[in-house]
C-alpha cells in the first residue's frame, strides 16, 4: 500500500510563503535532504514532485532510486526518470510527509531556459492536497492554512472542481469567436505559463486541431 503524499503545517493556523513570479509561474524555494534552497515551480498540473534538473541527481545522493517511465505530459513516449524513496522536503513553515520525486534523466521541460533563470522542478498535487492555499499574484505571497482557519475573499465566486487522477478540473461554457459554444472540461494548470489554452476538436477522423491562447 503507497502511503499519501502531503504536507502539513509547521505548527501555528496559518504561514505567509513568498514567491517569484517568473512568466507566469509561481516559484517558491525548497530544500531536499537539508541541501538547497532549490527553485520549484508550483504546478497544478502534475500529480506527483519532479524533479525537472538531473544535476540534483548527483548533489543529493541518493539511494535506492529505481528507474520509471512517466507518461501523460502530451502525445510522446514518455520521459525515462528515477524514481527515489521518501525524501525530506523543506518549504519555509511547512512540513513533507512520505512525498518522494521522480528526477528526469534529461532535462524534458526546458524550464530554465523558458524562465531565463535556474528551475529545478514542479511540485503539484502534495503541496494543495491537505493545507488551502490563497494565492495573492499582486504581492506575491502565498496564505497557507488549515482549510477551517482559512480567510475567503468576501467578494468572491466559489467555482465546483473535480480531482482526477490528482488533478484539478472544472466544467465551464466556451463561446469562440465565431459564436459558437461548447461545454468544455478545462484542467485548472499553474504550471502551464499562459492563461488560457483551448483544443477543439472538430472532425475526429481528420485529427485537426485549434488552439486558442489569451
Amino acid at each position: 500500500m503507497v502511503n499519501a503524499q502531503y504536507f502539513t503545517l509547521d505548527g501555528g493556523r496559518s504561514k505567509t510563503i513568498p514567491f517569484e513570479l517568473v512568466r507566469n509561474l509561481i516559484v517558491i524555494k525548497v530544500n531536499i535532504n537539508n541541501k538547497g534552497p532549490y527553485n520549484f515551480a508550483l504546478d497544478t498540473g502534475v500529480g506527483f514532485m519532479l524533479i525537472t534538473d538531473p544535476s540534483l541527481l548527483d548533489s543529493l545522493n541518493i539511494p535506492n532510486k529505481r528507474s520509471i517511465k512517466i507518461n501523460g505530459f502530451g502525445d510522446g513516449p514518455g520521459f525515462e526518470a528515477f524514481l527515489t524513496p521518501e525524501l525530506k522536503v523543506d518549504i519555509d513553515g511547512l512540513i513533507s510527509n512520505n512525498v518522494s520525486a521522480a528526477i528526469f534523466k534529461k532535462d524534458a521541460f526546458g524550464l530554465s531556459n523558458y524562465s531565463g533563470r535556474p528551475i529545478h522542478g514542479l511540485i503539484g498535487y502534495e503541496f494543495f492536497s491537505r493545507p488551502a492555499v490563497k494565492i495573492s499574484f499582486t504581492d506575491t505571497i502565498m496564505r497557507v492554512s488549515l482549510p477551517k482557519n482559512m480567510r475567503f475573499y468576501k467578494r468572491a465566486t466559489k467555482i465546483p472542481i473535480s480531482i482526477e487522477d490528482k488533478k484539478p478540473y472544472f466544467t465551464t461554457k466556451v463561446v469562440f469567436a465565431d459564436g459558437s459554444e461548447k461545454q468544455s472540461k478545462l484542467i485548472v494548470d499553474l504550471g502551464a505559463g499562459h492563461f488560457i489554452s483551448l483544443e477543439n476538436v472538430a472532425n475526429k477522423a481528420t485529427i485537426q486541431k485549434k488552439v486558442y491562447y489569451c
